[in-house]
C-alpha cells in the first residue's frame, strides 16, 4: 500500500507531538513553570535534557526494526530529522515546551474562515486580517479587545496615516512593559 504525504504527515507529527507530550518532560514542566526563565533554562538542561536523549536513542534504535515503507518508520525519522527543532526549547527558559497558545490563538481564523468568504475584496480580506490581529495582540498582552479597541477605532481617524508609521507606537499593546501599565495606557486612551 503506498502512502500519501498527508497520511506520512500525521503520522510524523504524532510522533512528535508524543515525544513532547511526554510525562517525564510535562512532569518536569510543571515542576519548573514558576521559575525566572535562566533558572528553567538550567533546569531543563539538567532534568529534560536526559529524557530526550534517551528519547533519541531510543528511536535510532527501534527505527531499524520496522518496515522502512511504513509510517512508523517515516515518522520516527521525521522526528529524527526535526531534532534540533524538537530540543530547542530547551535553549531558552522563555520558550513554551508546547505550541497550544499559538493554536488557541490562531483558532478564530479558522473559525472564521468562512466568513473571509464574503470578505468580496482584497481590502475586505486584508481588514478583516487586521482585526483579528488587533484582537490577539491584545488578549495575548493581557487586555481587554473591546476595552482596547473601543478608543483605539475612536481615534485612528483622528492619526495621519504618517503619524501612524512614527508615532502611532502608544496604540500598540506591548509597548509597555507591566500588565498594570498597559491596563493604565488602555484606560488613558479612553480619556485622550
Amino acid at each position: 500500500m503506498r502512502t500519501t504525504g498527508k497520511q506520512c504527515g500525521l503520522a510524523a507529527t504524532g510522533v512528535y507531538q508524543t515525544s513532547l507530550r511526554s510525562p517525564w518532560l510535562a512532569a518536569i514542566e510543571k515542576q519548573i513553570e514558576n521559575l525566572p526563565p535562566e533558572e528553567k533554562t538550567r533546569q531543563r538542561q539538567h532534568l529534560a535534557q536526559p529524557v530526550l536523549d534517551n528519547l533519541k536513542a531510543w528511536l535510532e534504535k527501534n527505527r531499524t526494526r520496522v518496515p522502512r515503507d511504513s509510517l512508523t518508520y517515516k515518522a520516527m525519522q521525521y522526528t529524527l530529522n526535526q531534532w534540533e527543532l524538537l530540543i530547542g526549547y530547551l535553549a531558552d527558559g522563555r520558550l513554551k515546551i508546547s505550541n497550544v497558545l499559538a493554536e488557541n490563538a490562531t483558532r478564530p481564523f479558522a473559525v472564521g474562515r468562512n466568513n473571509g468568504l464574503f470578505a468580496d475584496t482584497p481590502r475586505g480580506a486584508k481588514a478583516s486580517a487586521t482585526v483579528y490581529s488587533l484582537i490577539e495582540t491584545a488578549k495575548a498582552n493581557g487586555l481587554e479587545p473591546f476595552t482596547y479597541l473601543h478608543p483605539v477605532l475612536q481615534h485612528i481617524t483622528l492619526v495621519e496615516p504618517l503619524q501612524l508609521k512614527t508615532g502611532g507606537e502608544r496604540y500598540y499593546p506591548g509597548t509597555s512593559t507591566s500588565r498594570e501599565s498597559k491596563r493604565a495606557d488602555s484606560l488613558a486612551l479612553t480619556n485622550d
